[in-house]
Protein backbone atom coordinates (compact mmCIF):
# COMPACT_ATOMS: atom_id res chain seq x y z
CA UNK A 1 0.00 0.00 0.00
CA UNK A 2 2.99 2.35 0.44
CA UNK A 3 3.15 3.13 -3.29
CA UNK A 4 -0.58 3.77 -3.61
CA UNK A 5 -0.54 7.42 -2.52
CA UNK A 6 -0.05 8.93 -5.98
CA UNK A 7 -2.66 6.78 -7.80
CA UNK A 8 -5.14 7.37 -5.01
CA UNK A 9 -4.72 11.11 -5.44
CA UNK A 10 -5.26 10.71 -9.17
CA UNK A 11 -8.23 8.44 -8.53
CA UNK A 12 -9.85 10.90 -6.12
CA UNK A 13 -9.31 13.82 -8.49
CA UNK A 14 -10.74 11.99 -11.48
CA UNK A 15 -13.64 10.48 -9.53
CA UNK A 16 -14.53 13.97 -8.35
CA UNK A 17 -14.64 15.05 -11.99
CA UNK A 18 -16.83 12.10 -12.91
CA UNK A 19 -19.23 12.63 -10.03
CA UNK A 20 -19.60 16.25 -11.01
CA UNK A 21 -19.93 15.19 -14.64
CA UNK A 22 -23.48 13.94 -14.07
CA UNK A 23 -26.64 14.46 -16.14
CA UNK A 24 -26.95 17.90 -14.58
CA UNK A 25 -23.67 18.86 -16.19
CA UNK A 26 -25.33 18.73 -19.59
CA UNK A 27 -26.17 22.39 -20.09
CA UNK A 28 -29.02 21.71 -22.53
CA UNK A 29 -31.49 21.17 -19.70
CA UNK A 30 -32.82 24.63 -20.64
CA UNK A 31 -34.36 23.11 -23.77
CA UNK A 32 -34.74 19.50 -22.54
CA UNK A 33 -35.55 19.46 -18.78
CA UNK A 34 -35.69 15.65 -18.77
CA UNK A 35 -31.88 15.75 -18.58
CA UNK A 36 -32.11 16.84 -14.95
CA UNK A 37 -35.63 15.87 -13.87
CA UNK A 38 -37.17 12.38 -14.28
CA UNK A 39 -40.65 13.87 -13.67
CA UNK A 40 -40.38 15.55 -17.08
CA UNK A 41 -40.37 12.14 -18.84
CA UNK A 42 -43.28 12.07 -21.30
CA UNK A 43 -44.70 15.31 -19.91
CA UNK A 44 -44.85 16.99 -23.32
CA UNK A 45 -47.01 14.20 -24.70
CA UNK A 46 -44.79 12.76 -27.44
CA UNK A 47 -42.00 10.19 -27.75
CA UNK A 48 -38.52 11.61 -28.12
CA UNK A 49 -35.05 10.15 -28.63
CA UNK A 50 -32.12 12.43 -27.91
CA UNK A 51 -28.35 12.03 -27.98
CA UNK A 52 -26.12 14.42 -26.06
CA UNK A 53 -22.36 14.73 -26.33
CA UNK A 54 -20.19 16.94 -24.14
CA UNK A 55 -16.44 17.58 -24.17
CA UNK A 56 -15.24 19.55 -21.16
CA UNK A 57 -11.92 21.43 -21.25
CA UNK A 58 -11.56 20.22 -24.85
CA UNK A 59 -7.91 21.21 -25.27
CA UNK A 60 -6.64 19.17 -22.30
CA UNK A 61 -5.57 15.55 -22.73
CA UNK A 62 -7.91 13.04 -21.04
CA UNK A 63 -10.35 15.78 -20.04
CA UNK A 64 -13.93 14.77 -19.08
CA UNK A 65 -16.05 13.57 -22.01
CA UNK A 66 -19.65 12.35 -21.88
CA UNK A 67 -22.19 10.88 -24.25
CA UNK A 68 -25.79 10.23 -23.28
CA UNK A 69 -28.66 8.58 -25.18
CA UNK A 70 -32.13 8.96 -23.71
CA UNK A 71 -35.64 8.03 -24.78
CA UNK A 72 -38.70 9.45 -23.05
CA UNK A 73 -42.40 9.42 -23.82
CA UNK A 74 -45.91 8.99 -22.39
CA UNK A 75 -47.59 5.73 -21.45
CA UNK A 76 -51.26 6.67 -21.80
CA UNK A 77 -52.51 9.87 -20.19
CA UNK A 78 -51.14 9.37 -16.68
CA UNK A 79 -47.66 7.90 -16.93
CA UNK A 80 -44.33 8.65 -18.57
CA UNK A 81 -41.24 6.51 -19.14
CA UNK A 82 -37.61 7.25 -19.85
CA UNK A 83 -34.73 4.86 -20.63
CA UNK A 84 -31.14 5.95 -21.09
CA UNK A 85 -27.46 5.06 -21.06
CA UNK A 86 -24.53 7.30 -20.18
CA UNK A 87 -20.84 6.79 -20.89
CA UNK A 88 -18.12 9.14 -19.72
CA UNK A 89 -14.43 9.28 -18.99
CA UNK A 90 -12.04 11.55 -17.12
CA UNK A 91 -8.34 10.88 -16.75
CA UNK A 92 -7.81 7.28 -15.62
CA UNK A 93 -11.47 6.67 -14.83
CA UNK A 94 -14.50 5.78 -16.91
CA UNK A 95 -18.13 5.33 -15.94
CA UNK A 96 -21.05 3.59 -17.61
CA UNK A 97 -24.59 4.08 -16.37
CA UNK A 98 -27.99 2.68 -17.32
CA UNK A 99 -31.14 4.37 -16.01
CA UNK A 100 -34.92 4.04 -16.13
CA UNK A 101 -37.11 7.06 -15.35
CA UNK A 102 -40.76 6.91 -14.35
CA UNK A 103 -43.27 9.76 -14.04
CA UNK A 104 -46.91 10.15 -12.99
CA UNK A 105 -49.10 13.05 -14.13
CA UNK A 106 -51.71 14.52 -11.81
CA UNK A 107 -54.89 15.93 -13.32
CA UNK A 108 -55.58 18.88 -11.02
CA UNK A 109 -56.82 21.75 -13.18
CA UNK A 110 -56.58 22.82 -16.79
CA UNK A 111 -53.95 25.56 -16.45
CA UNK A 112 -51.82 23.80 -13.81
CA UNK A 113 -49.63 20.75 -14.27
CA UNK A 114 -47.97 18.51 -11.69
CA UNK A 115 -45.77 15.49 -12.31
CA UNK A 116 -43.94 13.25 -9.85
CA UNK A 117 -41.11 10.98 -10.91
CA UNK A 118 -38.33 8.72 -9.80
CA UNK A 119 -35.30 7.21 -11.43
CA UNK A 120 -33.50 3.92 -10.89
CA UNK A 121 -29.97 3.53 -12.15
CA UNK A 122 -27.00 1.22 -12.08
CA UNK A 123 -23.53 2.54 -12.75
CA UNK A 124 -20.09 1.01 -12.97
CA UNK A 125 -16.92 2.96 -12.26
CA UNK A 126 -13.75 1.53 -13.77
CA UNK A 127 -10.03 2.36 -13.49
CA UNK A 128 -8.02 1.95 -16.70
CA UNK A 129 -5.75 -1.08 -16.58
CA UNK A 130 -2.80 1.05 -17.76
CA UNK A 131 -2.85 2.73 -14.34
CA UNK A 132 -1.46 -0.37 -12.63
CA UNK A 133 0.95 -1.48 -15.35
CA UNK A 134 2.68 1.80 -16.18
CA UNK A 135 5.91 2.80 -14.46
CA UNK A 136 6.29 6.22 -12.94
CA UNK A 137 9.48 8.25 -13.35
CA UNK A 138 11.33 6.71 -10.40
CA UNK A 139 10.76 3.20 -11.66
CA UNK A 140 8.14 2.17 -9.10
CA UNK A 141 4.76 0.79 -10.01
CA UNK A 142 1.56 2.69 -9.36
CA UNK A 143 0.55 0.04 -6.87
CA UNK A 144 1.85 -2.90 -4.88
CA UNK A 145 1.53 -6.24 -6.65
CA UNK A 146 -1.92 -7.82 -6.14
CA UNK A 147 -3.23 -4.77 -4.32
CA UNK A 148 -7.00 -5.43 -3.97
CA UNK A 149 -8.05 -1.76 -4.11
CA UNK A 150 -6.50 -1.09 -7.51
CA UNK A 151 -7.46 -4.48 -8.96
CA UNK A 152 -11.08 -4.12 -7.87
CA UNK A 153 -11.21 -0.69 -9.49
CA UNK A 154 -9.84 -2.13 -12.74
CA UNK A 155 -12.45 -4.90 -12.64
CA UNK A 156 -15.17 -2.29 -12.09
CA UNK A 157 -17.09 -1.06 -9.04
CA UNK A 158 -20.87 -1.21 -9.42
CA UNK A 159 -23.46 0.88 -7.64
CA UNK A 160 -27.27 1.08 -7.63
CA UNK A 161 -29.06 4.34 -6.90
CA UNK A 162 -32.44 6.07 -6.87
CA UNK A 163 -33.58 9.66 -7.45
CA UNK A 164 -36.92 11.32 -6.67
CA UNK A 165 -38.30 14.38 -8.45
CA UNK A 166 -41.30 16.63 -8.99
CA UNK A 167 -42.18 19.17 -11.67
CA UNK A 168 -45.06 21.65 -11.51
CA UNK A 169 -46.16 24.89 -13.07
CA UNK A 170 -48.78 26.96 -14.82
CA UNK A 171 -49.42 26.46 -18.52
CA UNK A 172 -50.26 23.37 -20.54
CA UNK A 173 -47.15 21.42 -21.71
CA UNK A 174 -49.34 19.80 -24.39
CA UNK A 175 -50.45 23.07 -25.97
CA UNK A 176 -49.63 24.10 -29.53
CA UNK A 177 -45.90 23.89 -30.20
CA UNK A 178 -45.21 21.23 -27.56
CA UNK A 179 -42.70 23.57 -25.94
CA UNK A 180 -45.09 25.54 -23.76
CA UNK A 181 -44.37 25.74 -20.05
CA UNK A 182 -44.86 29.43 -19.22
CA UNK A 183 -44.01 29.03 -15.51
CA UNK A 184 -42.37 25.90 -14.13
CA UNK A 185 -40.44 24.57 -11.15
CA UNK A 186 -38.71 21.21 -10.88
CA UNK A 187 -36.73 19.63 -8.04
CA UNK A 188 -34.73 16.39 -8.08
CA UNK A 189 -33.18 14.64 -5.07
CA UNK A 190 -30.49 12.24 -6.29
CA UNK A 191 -28.08 9.72 -4.76
CA UNK A 192 -30.68 8.60 -2.22
CA UNK A 193 -29.51 4.98 -1.87
CA UNK A 194 -25.81 5.76 -2.19
CA UNK A 195 -26.12 8.51 0.40
CA UNK A 196 -27.65 6.10 2.93
CA UNK A 197 -24.98 3.47 2.25
CA UNK A 198 -22.24 6.04 2.77
CA UNK A 199 -23.71 6.98 6.15
CA UNK A 200 -23.73 3.32 7.21
CA UNK A 201 -20.24 2.52 5.92
CA UNK A 202 -18.49 5.64 7.18
CA UNK A 203 -18.66 7.06 10.68
CA UNK A 204 -19.10 10.76 10.01
CA UNK A 205 -20.02 13.33 12.61
CA UNK A 206 -21.40 15.47 9.81
CA UNK A 207 -24.24 13.20 8.76
CA UNK A 208 -25.60 13.57 5.24
CA UNK A 209 -29.09 14.83 4.53
CA UNK A 210 -31.37 14.69 1.47
CA UNK A 211 -30.34 18.27 0.73
CA UNK A 212 -26.74 17.22 0.10
CA UNK A 213 -27.72 16.11 -3.41
CA UNK A 214 -30.36 18.08 -5.25
CA UNK A 215 -31.07 19.93 -8.50
CA UNK A 216 -33.59 22.73 -8.92
CA UNK A 217 -34.77 24.19 -12.22
CA UNK A 218 -37.23 27.10 -12.42
CA UNK A 219 -38.18 29.44 -15.23
CA UNK A 220 -40.82 31.54 -16.92
CA UNK A 221 -41.52 31.90 -20.64
CA UNK A 222 -42.74 35.15 -22.15
CA UNK A 223 -44.09 34.81 -25.67
CA UNK A 224 -45.27 37.39 -28.18
CA UNK A 225 -47.85 36.06 -30.63
CA UNK A 226 -47.44 39.06 -32.95
CA UNK A 227 -43.65 39.00 -33.29
CA UNK A 228 -43.30 35.21 -32.82
CA UNK A 229 -40.47 35.85 -30.37
CA UNK A 230 -40.16 34.28 -26.91
CA UNK A 231 -37.89 35.08 -23.98
CA UNK A 232 -37.31 32.45 -21.29
CA UNK A 233 -35.22 33.29 -18.21
CA UNK A 234 -34.44 30.39 -15.90
CA UNK A 235 -32.28 29.46 -12.93
CA UNK A 236 -30.64 26.14 -12.17
CA UNK A 237 -29.18 25.15 -8.79
CA UNK A 238 -27.18 22.02 -8.09
CA UNK A 239 -25.80 20.78 -4.79
CA UNK A 240 -23.47 17.79 -4.61
CA UNK A 241 -21.80 16.94 -1.33
CA UNK A 242 -18.07 17.70 -1.28
CA UNK A 243 -18.31 19.59 -4.60
CA UNK A 244 -18.71 23.31 -5.34
CA UNK A 245 -22.29 24.59 -5.29
CA UNK A 246 -23.50 25.45 -8.79
CA UNK A 247 -25.91 28.22 -9.73
CA UNK A 248 -26.72 28.93 -13.39
CA UNK A 249 -28.56 32.00 -14.63
CA UNK A 250 -29.93 31.42 -18.15
CA UNK A 251 -31.83 33.40 -20.78
CA UNK A 252 -33.06 31.75 -23.98
CA UNK A 253 -34.59 33.72 -26.86
CA UNK A 254 -36.70 31.95 -29.49
CA UNK A 255 -37.52 33.24 -32.97
CA UNK A 256 -40.27 32.22 -35.42
CA UNK A 257 -42.15 30.23 -32.76
CA UNK A 258 -38.92 28.74 -31.41
CA UNK A 259 -37.74 27.37 -34.74
CA UNK A 260 -34.46 29.12 -33.91
CA UNK A 261 -33.15 29.54 -30.36
CA UNK A 262 -30.20 31.38 -28.93
CA UNK A 263 -29.23 31.63 -25.29
CA UNK A 264 -26.64 32.75 -22.78
CA UNK A 265 -25.81 31.31 -19.35
CA UNK A 266 -23.69 32.47 -16.46
CA UNK A 267 -22.38 29.61 -14.32
CA UNK A 268 -21.15 30.27 -10.78
CA UNK A 269 -18.56 27.50 -11.12
CA UNK A 270 -16.69 29.81 -13.51
CA UNK A 271 -18.02 29.77 -17.07
CA UNK A 272 -20.09 31.73 -19.56
CA UNK A 273 -22.17 29.62 -21.94
CA UNK A 274 -23.68 30.37 -25.35
CA UNK A 275 -26.43 28.31 -27.01
CA UNK A 276 -27.59 28.02 -30.61
CA UNK A 277 -30.41 25.75 -31.74
CA UNK A 278 -32.87 25.02 -34.51
CA UNK A 279 -35.79 22.71 -35.09
CA UNK A 280 -37.59 21.59 -38.22
CA UNK A 281 -40.74 19.48 -37.95
CA UNK A 282 -39.87 16.83 -35.32
CA UNK A 283 -36.09 17.26 -35.40
CA UNK A 284 -34.09 19.43 -33.00
CA UNK A 285 -30.40 20.34 -32.98
CA UNK A 286 -28.54 22.36 -30.33
CA UNK A 287 -24.94 23.41 -29.89
CA UNK A 288 -23.44 25.23 -26.92
CA UNK A 289 -20.02 26.63 -26.15
CA UNK A 290 -18.82 27.34 -22.61
CA UNK A 291 -15.95 29.75 -22.10
CA UNK A 292 -14.23 28.94 -18.80
CA UNK A 293 -12.74 31.53 -16.50
CA UNK A 294 -11.85 29.06 -13.75
CA UNK A 295 -8.39 29.19 -12.19
CA UNK A 296 -7.24 26.28 -14.35
CA UNK A 297 -7.60 28.46 -17.45
CA UNK A 298 -4.74 30.68 -16.23
CA UNK A 299 -2.32 27.73 -16.37
CA UNK A 300 -3.35 25.87 -19.52
CA UNK A 301 -5.07 26.76 -22.77
CA UNK A 302 -8.00 24.93 -24.31
CA UNK A 303 -10.38 25.04 -21.33
CA UNK A 304 -13.49 25.63 -23.43
CA UNK A 305 -16.37 23.16 -23.35
CA UNK A 306 -18.52 22.01 -26.26
CA UNK A 307 -21.91 20.29 -26.15
CA UNK A 308 -24.14 18.97 -28.93
CA UNK A 309 -27.69 17.60 -28.81
CA UNK A 310 -29.64 15.89 -31.56
CA UNK A 311 -33.26 14.98 -30.82
CA UNK A 312 -36.11 13.53 -32.84
CA UNK A 313 -39.77 13.09 -31.89
CA UNK A 314 -41.87 10.08 -32.89
CA UNK A 315 -45.65 9.95 -33.27
CA UNK A 316 -46.36 13.26 -31.56
CA UNK A 317 -49.84 13.65 -30.08
CA UNK A 318 -52.28 16.38 -30.89
CA UNK A 319 -50.91 19.01 -28.57
CA UNK A 320 -54.35 20.32 -27.71
CA UNK A 321 -55.32 17.07 -25.93
CA UNK A 322 -55.80 17.33 -22.20
CA UNK A 323 -54.67 14.79 -19.68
Amino acid sequence: MKNLILPLLILLFCSGSLLAQDEANFSHYTVNPVLVNPAASGLRGFHQLQVNGRSQWAGITDSPKSINALYNGPLGNKFGLGVGVLSESAGLLSRTKAMVNYSFFFDIKEDFFLSAGFSTEFQQLRLKSSAIFSDITNGNKYYDLNDPIAENAVAGIGRFDVALSVMAGFGNPLSEGSNERPTYLGVTFSNIVGNRLDNIAIVDINKSSPFDYYMLLAGHKIKSETSKISVEPSVFLRRIKNAPFQADLNVNVGFLNDQFITGVSYRSIGALGFLLGAKAANIQFYYSFDLSFQEISTYVSGTSTHEVTFAIAFDPRKYGNKR
